[in-house]
């Protein structure tokens, strides 16, 4: 049954498109919480399976900020070919609404940190469980890697931790 449950999470909650952040993050967090036992190789595979997916997905750039052009902002103009908005200092909305923007980067990124932990720690209890090819685990060793570099110093413990298991 834990094999149709993981499969089903993965299909329903983690690659579904428009899928919320805060979706999957409970569905990682799910995941983290299957009891595995020696005699279930399958489905350590399976999670690491699912959990390496998820750190290449993880560690992708977002395209929003692909797509941003480098030079000023454009300024719009209205039907009578004037700028709008009239250049002068913004009002209490305008700061309200720069406010939020810059409140949910802020937000996206500690959820996007909490998700790449979730993801590690599922990685370090499924792998004594599971039974994999070296060769595979050396083909994440770069992602792991990349973790250690690009989190918050509890997360690089963490993958710091699972190279270290990963090795020996």
């Amino acid at each position: 049954m834990k094999a149709i449950i993981i499969n089903n999470i993965e299909s329903e909650s983690l690659y579904r498109p428009g899928q919320s952040s805060h979706a999957k993050y409970y569905a990682i967090i799910t995941l983290n919480q299957t009891v595995l036992s020696t005699k279930e190789q399958n489905v350590a595979n399976k999670l690491l399976e699912i959990y390496f997916g998820l750190f290449v997905q993880l560690l992708k750039t977002p395209k929003k900020a692909q797509n941003q052009p480098d030079g000023p902002p454009v300024s719009k103009t209205n039907s009578h070919g004037q700028i709008q908005g009239g250049g002068g200092k913004p009002g209490k909305k305008a700061a309200q609404k720069a406010k939020s923007k810059e409140t949910a980067g802020k937000s996206d990124e500690e959820l996007n940190e909490k998700m790449i932990a979730a993801v590690l720690t599922g990685v370090n209890r499924a792998f004594p469980y599971a039974k994999i090819d070296d060769a595979v685990f050396e083909a994440q060793m770069d992602t792991i890697f990349k973790v250690t570099h690009s989190s918050n110093f509890n997360t690089s413990i963490q993958a710091l931790q699972l190279i270290q298991q990963i090795s020996s």
